[in-house]
């Protein structure tokens, strides 16, 4: 098979797989052309011999950037993987931060506003490497511009430590975000065809993870802001059911760190946590405020509040993630939870965990019929039930967290920073 674009040529591209733009990008990619005082045009190269193993690789890349939640970790995951397929001296991307993404021009003037990332040999530093990005005007087009020695010989050629580059202008959305930029050739062999299409691979590689993790950064900002508003309806029904979620979002955000959890988990546990008991908003005040023993009726009525959150988590996209949490919470390893009577491995582990913080809180608190148990008594009964009750790896995190856990203090909620990707409280 062949696809034709512009006139280039590529071979073999039917055998490419996985990756949709591994495809899309053998249909579409041409070589740039460079006009230098007028100078000379890039010469035509030969098809590059791009097959299965590059299908494989991008695969396998595309498989470890769905992990990454953070830009900086993406460039480097991509420079690092890429380095070894141009044969190039160096490699560099070079970002704009995010006050300056609204144009090229404005992030010039702010050399110590940008993240610069390399491997290799980079001849130019980064402001120069900016500038050598606008001297090819490689922001006003979406292919890589190739500079061979028909340009770097020029007279007027600014860098002449610069024989050879490939440069990309990088993009979130329709902003400019960074430039791409691979410097001279280690054989000081022109760049060519199967070049460019390892540049313009590594730029749609991390232009398609930059719109993913901005997808997800909107998912997360509606999130907050659902959160924000049922969490405020909880507090107005319950201050003592409102101040109880508080702390226990706490505690599993600590666990959760303790357990060496993923930033995402983290953030994931923090938000199901402080709603796990949502579903006491359709619950009556009298019962989740009553002095006194509950009645059979009103113990019944209170033992609805999973299914209840769940149901009501459920109308929200952007809290599907936390489902398990309202829902499971309350089940026991050895099958005498609720709602459903769940074993161990059929709990959804975030649940579990939840369950710990959920029922510590509970036993150091005081109620209407005993006082809160002390921190050590209170691991006792976890103890002593952990592998019925209670997850006991969980209990282990809890109890190896003794110290922090004791001198853990509640704070407001603080969302935006827990869940906003500044850092957790």
């Amino acid at each position: 098979m062949t696809a034709r674009s512009c006139g280039v040529i590529f071979e073999n591209t039917d055998k490419l797989s996985g990756i949709e733009f591994v495809a899309n990008l053998a249909r579409e990619l041409t070589l740039s052309t460079v006009s230098w005082n007028n100078g000379a045009r890039l010469p035509s190269y030969s098809s590059p011999s791009i097959g299965d193993e590059a299908g494989a690789f991008l695969d396998e890349l595309d498989l470890a950037l769905q992990q990454i939640d953070s830009e900086p970790e993406l460039v480097e995951v991509c420079l690092t993987r890429f380095i070894d397929r141009v044969p190039a001296e160096g490699m560099s991307i070079q970002r704009f931060s995010q006050a300056d993404q609204s144009s090229p021009e404005a992030a010039m003037s702010l050399p110590n506003s940008r993240g610069w990332h390399s491997r290799g040999r980079c001849p130019l530093p980064p402001p120069l490497a900016d500038n050598l990005a606008e001297v090819l005007r490689v922001a006003q087009v979406p292919k890589p511009v190739v500079v061979n020695r028909s340009v770097s010989q020029s007279r007027s050629w600014p860098y002449p430590e610069v024989r050879q580059a490939i440069v990309r202008a990088l993009r979130k959305g329709e902003q400019v975000w960074g430039y791409l930029t691979v410097f001279n050739h280690l054989e000081d062999a022109e760049f060519d065809r199967e070049s460019a299409w390892w540049v313009e691979a590594i730029s749609q590689a991390v232009e398609q993870h930059l719109q993913r993790m901005e997808a997800e950064r909107s998912a997360t900002e509606l999130g907050i802001t659902t959160a924000e508003v049922l969490l405020r309806s909880l507090q107005q029904k319950d201050n003592v059911t409102y101040e109880h979620s508080l702390r226990v979002g706490e505690l599993s955000l600590l666990l959760a760190k303790n357990l060496g959890c993923s930033f995402a988990d983290q953030q994931m546990l923090y938000l199901g946590a402080i709603l796990h008991d949502i579903g006491k908003l359709s619950i009556d005040g009298s019962i989740l405020r009553k002095a006194g023993d509950l009645s059979d009726s009103d113990l019944e009525r209170l033992r609805e509040h999973p299914q209840l959150g769940h149901d009501l988590l459920k109308c929200f996209d952007s809290l599907a993630h936390i489902l398990p949490i309202a829902l499971f919470h309350h089940e026991q390893p050895d099958g005498g939870g609720y709602p459903l009577g769940l074993e161990l491995d059929q709990i959804p582990w975030p649940a579990r965990l939840v369950s710990v913080a959920d029922s510590y809180d509970a036993l150091t608190r005081d109620r209407p019929y005993r006082q809160g148990y002390s921190h050590e008594r209170a691991m006792q009964i976890l103890r002593e039930g952990a592998g019925q009750q209670w997850d006991a790896e969980m209990v282990r995190a809890l109890e190896s967290a003794s110290e922090a856990v004791e001198s853990l203090e509640t704070r407001a909620p603080l969302l935006r920073v827990a869940l906003g990707g500044s850092g957790l409280p």
